[in-house]
């Protein structure tokens, strides 16, 4: 049996427009950024790095179409 988890290291969000996903999350959350290639980037998200790579690899799959649910995330947020 494996032990408890402890918290959450990383998330990768698969993303087919790298600029647009990096624009959202720098500019509505203020996440800095910590590494960066051409196809991908990671953010750090308090203990936790949120990383978005490019569909580039054959087993990436197409993505969801618009409309569909895709990736769900939460972070918790302090009150302003």
């Amino acid at each position: 049996m494996l032990n408890r988890v402890e918290q959450l290291g990383y998330v990768i969000v698969l993303c087919n427009d790298l600029d647009r996903m990096k624009e959202f999350y720098r500019d509505l959350f203020a996440f800095p950024v910590e590494t960066e290639s051409a196809t991908s980037l990671a953010f750090r998200a308090g203990s936790v790095f949120l990383a978005l790579r490019k569909r580039t690899r054959p087993y990436d799959g197409r993505g969801a179409g618009i409309g569909s649910p895709g990736v769900q995330i939460a972070f918790p947020v302090s009150p302003a």
